[in-house]
């Protein structure tokens, strides 16, 4: 071997030491950067810093690249579950399976919002069915029920009691079928009759009632020419009518009701819708109502409007055909008023007629001893002049 072999030998063994060096401490750095990549990208080696020369890359710097730009984001999905994703045309069970395997976390909360926001059509069907019906079948209803009952008001008018229409209707006066019924009270075979100057109207009233019936309320039976009222006569009985039993009631009605009345109703009348009455004569401190029915002179003496005191003065002559029967009858009533406080009775008798004068102080009786005397035309203390003058003539008085 000359020398010149020996200097190619000994270069070329330089040289592969050289180049084993590098690989040395390339494949160490190498191993140092696999070592700080985790789940992050790390910049390439740079091997121009040591060597002054830009280095190709080896097929582990490639690899190590390709590592680095390949890092996981997300947790691995098996293919099987996978090819179930990407599944179309999936039923709504099927939906349901996927959405749950997937996002198990929140799938109840989000599912039971979704239901609530959702309308029920078997719900919404009912309601619009109801609806429907009701639209339907009201105007029909409302033509035989009488809603009117419920909005029914307190103002009370002569010809509107109050009382059902049915109890409230016009009813014939000659009839023999006429019946009129009111509350718990029927009335039947209405009769009109006259003796001399006295005109009635007689009829039988019921009480259908479980309990006995006291005339607590005012009802009047009034009379009418078509539909204009031509007498108010009032409706009374101090001993009132048993549950289930009968009475007859007369009434005294005027000359005039009694020829031109073609009809009549009942009417229940409150004391607040009778008529303002101004009074003109006066006696000392007094304003006074005179009122009068056949023989019967009646004078109301008011103080302020109010009834203080009552005069009667009653004549009978020997013309009238109860003339005997009636003598003993005032002259028993005589004594037993006397025997009232404030209370004074005469009674003066004569050949053709007798004559009874009653006086009171409203204001020392009792209103229960008013009411023991079993009069209408006798009022109590503090009456108001309206009341005193229409009760007046509801019995067949004529007042001024």
């Amino acid at each position: 071997m000359n020398e010149n072999e020996e200097k190619n030998i000994q270069t070329n063994n330089s040289q592969v030491e050289e180049n084993s060096a590098v690989n040395a401490i390339a494949n160490s750095e190498a191993r140092q950067d696999e070592v700080r990549i985790e789940g992050a990208k790390q910049e390439n080696a740079d091997f121009t810093s040591m060597f002054g020369v830009a280095s190709e890359e080896t097929q582990e710097e490639k690899e190590l690249k390709k590592q680095s730009v390949e890092i996981p984001r997300v947790l691995e999905v098996k293919d099987e579950d996978r090819e179930e994703a990407n599944k179309i045309n999936l039923t709504d069970e099927e939906k349901k399976a996927n959405h749950k395997k997937y996002f198990n976390s929140d799938e109840r909360l989000v599912y039971n919002i979704e239901e609530e926001k959702q309308g029920n059509p078997i719900f919404v069907l009912f309601f619009f069915l109801v609806l429907i019906t009701v639209v339907l079948i009201l105007p029909q209803i409302s033509k035989k029920v009488d809603f009117s009952s419920l909005f029914k008001t307190s103002d009370v008018t002569p010809g509107a009691n109050g009382e059902e229409e049915e109890e409230n209707k016009f009813i014939k006066l000659e009839s023999a079928a006429s019946r009129a019924k009111i509350g718990q009270l029927e009335m039947i075979n209405f009769v009109k009759s006259h003796i001399g100057d006295e005109y009635k109207i007689s009829f039988t009233i019921q009480n259908v009632g479980d309990r006995i019936y006291r005339f607590d309320k005012k009802y009047y039976f009034v009379l009418y020419n078509k539909e204009a009222p031509l007498y108010y006569a009032i409706i009374h009985s101090y001993n009132g009518v048993p549950s289930k039993a009968a009475q007859e009631i007369s009434l005294v009605i005027s000359k005039y009701a009694y020829e031109k009345a073609n009809q009549f109703r009942i009417e229940e009348i409150v004391e607040e819708k009778y008529p303002e009455v101004q009074l003109t004569e006066s006696e000392g401190d007094y304003k006074v109502l005179t009122c009068r029915y056949l023989g019967d002179e009646m004078r109301y003496y008011f103080s302020s409007n109010k009834l203080a005191k009552i005069k009667e003065t009653y004549i009978e002559t020997s013309e009238n055909r109860n003339f005997s029967s009636d003598l003993e009858k005032f002259k028993n009533l005589t004594e037993k008023y006397k025997k009232i406080n404030s209370f004074t009775s005469t009674f003066v008798q004569e050949s053709d007629r007798f004559t009874q004068i009653n006086e009171m102080q409203l204001k020392n009786i009792t209103d229960n001893q008013i009411i023991s005397l079993q009069t209408y035309r006798f009022f109590r203390y503090n009456t108001d002049v309206k009341t005193v003058s229409f009760e007046a003539e509801s019995i067949g008085y004529t007042c001024s």
